[in-house]
């Protein structure tokens, strides 16, 4: 005799030992049929010995033995020879259930070129996990391998993508949730890693800028950059003044005889066009000595 373990959470009764009916609610595991002989009434008693199985499931191992009263006899089998035993077993044989959303991940291992960029952030745990009988274990599989947990044991709380990281672009991660019989549900989810972090901009507070003899100088935009970075790679960069408002990103700025002090705007772009701005005050000079003629 089997049940599940769902039905024996809602209706113990069924591994009593009393009769099978049609209903769940009163039905037991069945009694020995034929009990009872046409002159002399036979009686019947049991002894249970349980035996734990995996998670909340369980075995009986129910040993019947018949009495005839008018022989005294001890039946322990029957007419076709089966012993007196019955097993009963409460079973788990359904999957846990699984949810992962598509996850993105943001690139935090810099690449000698955009290629090469890679992440190690924290892999969601499942937005849905549940199992009808018995506690699950979550396991975590990457291309690069599997996931370092949060909480050390298994991916419940999530894990990180173990070294060198995934680089950018898609990705298969693999969730397995493994219930305490175990039944497994497999998900396939898509991640994508992206670079998403825009760069620290990091400029010269100064920058003293010196006229040619036809009074003009050309500053190019990675003259104000003071060690800027980037969690990916750096592109380039782009400048313009603050007093030419609509003016757009260049390479370089211009300044003439009628600068004097000029504040410029310099912006770093990284290698996924991501960029951040930092201010500069130009400091214009003009050091050629006047020529008479």
């Amino acid at each position: 005799t089997s049940w599940t373990c769902e039905q024996y959470a809602g209706f113990p009764n069924i591994t009593n030992a009393s009769p099978v009916t049609d209903s769940i609610g009163t039905t037991g595991s069945g009694v020995p049929s034929s009990a009872s002989g046409p002159y002399c009434p036979y009686s019947y008693i049991h002894a249970d010995d349980t035996i734990s199985a995996c998670g909340n499931t369980f075995k009986i191992i129910r040993t019947w033995t018949v009495f005839n009263w008018c022989t005294g006899q001890i039946i322990t089998e029957d007419f076709e020879g089966d012993d007196n035993e019955q097993i009963i077993k409460i079973l788990d044989t359904k999957k846990p259930l699984l949810a992962v959303p598509p996850v993105v991940l943001g690139a935090n291992v810099k690449g000698a070129h955009a290629g090469l960029c890679a992440s190690t952030e924290l892999l969601p745990p499942p937005n849905l996990l549940s199992d009808n009988c018995s506690a699950v274990t979550v396991r975590i599989y990457t291309p690069v391998g599997e996931a370092i947990y949060v909480n050390g044991i298994d991916g419940k709380q999530g894990g990180y993508v173990p070294s060198p990281g995934l680089k950018i672009g898609w990705h298969n991660i693999v969730y397995k949730a493994i219930d305490a019989c175990g039944n497994v549900t497999e998900l396939l989810v898509p991640a994508q890693v992206v670079d998403n972090k825009v760069p620290i901009t990091i400029c010269d507070e100064l920058t003293d800028v010196n006229l040619d003899p036809l009074g003009f100088a050309e500053v190019f935009a990675e003259t104000f950059d003071d060690g800027s970075t980037d969690n990916c790679c750096l592109d380039h960069f782009a400048v313009r003044r603050m007093d030419e408002p609509d003016a757009p990103f260049l390479p370089s700025v211009i300044f003439t005889c009628a600068d004097d002090t000029v504040q410029v705007i310099m912006r770093a772009y990284d290698c996924f066009g991501n960029f951040n701005e930092c201010m500069v005050l130009a400091l214009v000079h003009d050091k050629v000595s006047p020529t008479c003629v």
